[in-house]
């Protein structure tokens, strides 16, 4: 998951019980439940699904991971805590980094405006915007970003898809 706010989170209810692993970045899983105990960040992250009797939680550490070839997660702080970044490399269609929220929509990614209220570190999330934009002019990347229906419709859509 890229982050735990309930945008991007909501609906692991329907995980409850299944033994599914729910994987995320392990200072992201620690930020949320502390502010699910706590109230802070009340309406972004919310113990209705942030539930560690039952759900399967794993986590993954450090700046930059390889899951599998042409698989790469990448930490992004700035949006939240363990906001992470995936690099996916198609033999096809090349290189893909979705964004996640760390950029919601192109005036984030394209301007360098950071998002107002949802952000939690401003300075790590210029950081995390420099080394992203190094990234993808690096692996030559299309982006996805986290809510910008725009950068969503340069993709193929079903029945095709990236190979």
């Amino acid at each position: 998951m890229s982050h735990l706010h309930l945008d991007h989170a909501g609906g692991l209810e329907h995980f409850f019980g299944t033994n599914t692993e729910i994987w995320c970045h392990e200072d992201e899983l620690k930020n949320a439940f502390w502010s699910s105990a706590t109230g802070h960040d009340d309406g972004l992250f919310r113990p209705d699904y942030l539930r560690a009797d039952i759900l399967n939680w794993k986590t993954v550490s450090g700046e930059k991971l390889q899951l599998w070839e042409g698989v790469i997660l990448h930490r992004c702080r700035g949006h939240t805590e363990g906001s992470l970044v995936l690099e996916l490399t198609f033999l096809n269609s090349g290189t893909v980094v979705m964004t996640g929220d760390l950029f919601h929509v192109k005036e984030n990614y394209e301007d360098g405006q950071p998002q107002g209220f949802l952000m939690r570190d401003y300075n790590e999330w210029f950081r995390s915007r420099d080394y992203v934009k190094r990234l993808i002019k690096q692996t030559n990347a299309r982006v996805c970003l986290g809510h910008e229906g725009s950068y969503f419709d340069k993709f193929e859509k079903s029945p095709r898809f990236l190979d």
